[in-house]
């Protein structure tokens, strides 16, 4: 279920910054201490779930405590991605998830700061068994990908 994030904005700086896995079985879960980055930009969160069987949808996000923005997300009845932004002030925090329809059982989150862009221009999905997406990237654009 890979998706795909283009930011049109340049020059847009996009670094990955961390990354947490657990297999902790919870409705929500929360990754501590990540990496945020400049505290003068964005951060962006990719986040995975997988359900065994139960329908899950995310009910909110937080990055550092502030709510996330949803970009974009898909998923199926047993796992989904997504990828959410927001404007963090703090160098190091929480990623915090919550679900409703079940509970996870593997959870994983990857942590991107961002500057020099305000807003996503194009996203794809693709659900297909043997995923595929296209797109442009203008000079100096970015386009991150979550699988």
């Amino acid at each position: 279920m890979p998706q795909f994030l283009y930011i049109a904005q340049t020059p847009v700086n996009l670094t990955y910054l961390d990354h947490q896995e657990s297999t902790t079985i919870a409705s929500s879960h929360t990754f501590s201490t990540m990496q945020m980055g400049n505290v003068a930009g964005s951060v962006i969160a990719c986040l995975g779930y997988y359900g065994n069987g139960a329908i899950l949808t995310p009910t909110s996000v937080t990055i550092g405590g502030v709510t996330a923005t949803q970009v974009v997300r898909v998923g199926n009845s047993n796992q989904g991605v997504g990828i959410w932004i927001a404007a963090v002030t703090t160098a190091t925090g929480n990623v915090v998830i919550s679900v409703s329809g079940g509970n996870a059982e593997f959870w994983a989150c990857t942590t991107y700061s961002i500057t020099g862009a305000s807003a996503a221009a194009t996203t794809a999905t693709s659900t297909a068994s043997a995923p595929t997406a296209s797109m442009s990237c203008n000079a100096d654009g970015a386009i991150l990908g979550a699988v």
